[in-house]
């Protein structure tokens, strides 16, 4: 990628890490590495059972630390289904609750990443699979394609998905919290192409 492009990925990029740190206001951001990692853990802990505690006592729960944010993983059985909540906003709701809680807890914005019942996974997996779909569409077209609206979050794996693509240009429209990510040729890599061997 030439240095132009390079940049105008850095700053998408940038936009939606701004995006997710909903809940953040008033804290100061220090690296994961800086805060006390027993506090967190059990910060993070503790304010999870509250949250599931009437919604599902026997609810499995797993804390750990990743390079750069806090995973909490849920195990409801059937009732994942509840605290997933349509399209996930149930879900989202819970963590922006732990994220302001363990947050204010430790005195610093933390990065938290919830799942239950891997939903997130999956729905992590079907967007990368369809940024690839999307992908291909375009260089057989030559015509910019569309996702559906989409939260920070998820336009961020579509915009990952594609970042190695030396091809393409993917950029967040639209007004507000939800917005498409399209997918276009960046200009000067030429009309539509064959469809291409997936990576």
């Amino acid at each position: 990628l030439g240095q132009e492009a390079r940049q105008e990925k850095d700053a998408e990029l940038e936009d939606l890490d701004n995006d997710q740190h909903m809940g953040y206001e008033g804290l100061p951001e220090k690296p994961l590495a800086d805060l006390p990692a027993e506090k967190l853990l059990a910060a993070s802990r503790e304010v999870m059972e509250q949250i599931l505690r009437p919604l599902c006592p026997d609810a499995s729960l797993e804390v750990a630390l990743g390079d750069e944010r806090v995973d909490v993983s849920v195990g409801c059985g059937d009732d994942a289904a509840l605290l997933i909540g349509r399209e996930g906003q149930t879900l989202a709701a819970m963590q922006y609750l732990l994220t302001r809680i363990v947050g204010r807890s430790v005195g610093a914005a933390v990065n938290m990443h919830l799942d239950i019942g891997d939903y997130r996974k999956r729905q992590d997996d079907k967007l990368r699979e369809l940024a690839l779909i999307l992908a291909d569409r375009v260089r057989e077209s030559g015509r910019a394609q569309f996702t559906r609206p989409l939260s920070s979050y998820h336009r961020r794996i579509v915009h990952m998905a594609l970042q190695g693509e030396e091809d393409l240009i993917t950029r967040s429209k639209g007004e507000g919290a939800l917005k498409r990510v399209s997918v276009a040729l960046r200009s000067g890599s030429g009309g539509p192409t064959r469809r291409q061997e997936r990576r």
